[in-house]
């Protein structure tokens, strides 16, 4: 390696050496992927929309291009300027006489990325780059996903055993998917599959996830519960938290707040040893939902904090991405801005733009961050959107959040009618899907209320 060149090793992650040969330490993790992106596609410049497509697929256009500018500052101080990265007002690309590429391909080849346009590059690089070079991005956001829910209806069909591997190995893409299409598919995959499959069991929890999201919640409830008890009769730990956190998601809206607690409680006292990292911070995280619902802040929002950073160390994305989601939504909701503001970066940092409860997750903290901005038409904007999305999906829990959060920006603007307009609709849906008013919702309708 001449003293002009760095090294770019593309594993399971990416490793980038300086001239001397030592590892460039802290890239945030979004400028990793940014400089495997340019790797990958080399020696083709890629544009600087397509690069914030590939990485923020969720955001606004100009969100993604501040994320973009944000990625590169942090690789030019990292080394000194990043003199090896060609960059102009429109493209992005490698200078190849300063680098030397190598890649190490195995069975997690790039595993570290999980942004849809990874997924879709391990699968077939050249789909990946055709969709890159043809500026097709944009049609292609979901198609890790709807492609995840077309392969699970041929295999509920013809191999309805291996799917239930298939959804114990891919569980967080599989309750991405629609909650209607999810639970067709895990009907159709529980009645054609053997019954005494280890596996079987995460079919049951795209089941009872998808009636959670079609708000049969007491029937959702009585599933995970179910499916709790006898993942940990089976030693099934991993299963038995999914199962536990999604429990008291159940029952936590319908004023179950004692019974959320205790179920997690309950779940905690397995031995930690037993634990995944994943299923540690997803009950942890669960217990942190629940302080916040009783409206103490400082400790559920503390919680989530630890659960944020504890997922971030320990390459957790989705873990990481679902807390500070959760920490933003929260935290802006009541007012705590500075947590807010600190959640919804760590979110901006591990979200892949897959999931579509963490679209509208975060888009509900922007909207409150933008209210307390000062930045009404924008809030107003993006809610609308929000709303329109959640409408398409019949997600009426979150239709109930974002309508009280658009109650908040017209009380803000002076349009009481509108704001109280809000909230009787918000009001009334709560009363078809048997939402009960927890000391966090009265929290929130109080600001809503205030403006």
């Amino acid at each position: 390696m001449s003293e002009q060149t760095w090294l770019i090793r593309l594993a399971k992650g990416l490793t980038l050496e300086t001239q001397n040969g030592d590892k460039v330490k802290g890239l945030p993790y979004k400028t990793q992927a940014l400089v495997a992106v340019l790797a990958l596609l080399s020696p083709e410049p890629v544009t600087r929309l397509t690069a914030g497509t590939i990485l923020w697929p969720k955001a606004s256009r100009s969100q993604r291009q501040a994320n973009l500018r944000q990625a590169i500052r942090a690789l030019r101080l990292a080394t000194s300027g990043a003199d090896f990265l060609l960059a102009n007002r429109e493209n992005l690309s490698l200078d190849l006489s300063l680098v030397n590429l190598v890649q190490v391909q195995d069975q997690d080849y790039l595993g570290q990325f999980s942004e849809p346009w990874f997924v879709l590059y391990r699968s077939s690089e050249s789909a990946a780059v055709k969709a890159t070079l043809e500026g097709t991005l944009e049609n292609r956001e979901m198609s890790v996903v709807r492609s995840l829910g077309d392969l699970l209806e041929w295999s509920a069909t013809h191999q309805p055993d291996q799917a239930f591997g298939i959804i114990s190995h891919s569980v967080d893409l599989a309750t991405s998917l629609p909650p209607q299409r999810g639970l067709a598919l895990s009907q159709l995959l529980l009645r054609q599959g053997s019954v005494n499959h280890p596996f079987r069991g995460w079919a049951n929890l795209l089941h009872a996830f998808s009636l959670f999201f079609c708000l049969e919640m007491e029937a959702a409830s009585r599933e995970f519960h179910d499916l709790r008890i006898a993942a940990l009769h089976r030693g099934d730990y991993e299963l038995m938290a999914m199962s536990a956190f999604f429990e008291a998601a159940c029952v936590l809206p319908m004023g179950g707040i004692d019974l959320a607690e205790a179920v997690i409680s309950e779940s905690s006292t397995v031995s930690s040893r037993r634990f995944s990292t994943r299923a540690s911070l997803r009950l942890s995280h669960g217990s942190g939902l629940v302080a916040c619902c009783r409206g103490d802040y400082s400790t559920g929002l503390a919680s989530l904090k630890k659960v944020v950073e504890l997922a971030s160390q320990t390459g957790q994305l989705y873990e990481c991405a679902y807390g500070a989601g959760n920490m933003a939504w929260i935290a802006a909701s009541v007012g705590h801005v500075r947590a807010a503001k600190w959640a919804l970066d760590a979110f901006e940092k591990a979200d892949t733009g897959a999931h579509w409860r963490f679209q509208l997750t975060s888009d509900l903290a922007r909207i409150h961050l933008l209210c307390t901005g000062g930045d009404l038409d924008s809030a107003l904007i993006l809610g609308e959107e929000a709303l329109q999305f959640a409408q398409g999906l019949q997600a009426y829990g979150f239709e109930v959040y974002l309508r009280e959060s658009l109650a908040r920006c017209y009380a803000l603007r002076g349009e009481a009618e509108r704001s109280r307009q809000e909230l009787a609709e918000a009001h009334q849906l709560r009363k078809r899907i048997l939402w009960k008013l927890l000391p966090w919702d009265k929290d929130r309708l109080d600001l809503a209320l205030r403006g």
